[in-house]
């Protein structure tokens, strides 16, 4: 048996900041909205975080997917699906 090699990933505030904003423009969602949206979200999301010990990336991902359900769908859907998108 060969022990399998575990991936870490770190927790990028930024970097989901990011993701956001651009698929925020890509929708042409105006900017002072997006920037409420977004910042409910990060908010969110440090919560999760500072109450769970160990976050897995899908763990994440369904969090931002139902927050964004909350403020906008098109969003919603186009950050759930956006690896599958052509």
């Amino acid at each position: 048996m060969k022990k399998t090699e575990k991936t870490t990933y770190t927790f990028s505030i930024e970097e989901i900041k990011r993701d956001l904003l651009r698929e925020t423009r890509a929708l042409r969602i105006h900017s002072g909205y997006a920037d409420i949206i977004i910042e409910k979200i990060l908010n969110e999301l440090k919560e999760y975080k500072s109450s769970h010990p160990v976050v897995t990336e899908k763990d994440i991902e369904t969090l931002i997917y139902r927050e964004l359900k909350k403020y906008h769908k098109d969003l919603a859907y186009i950050y759930h699906n956006r690896d599958k998108i052509i």
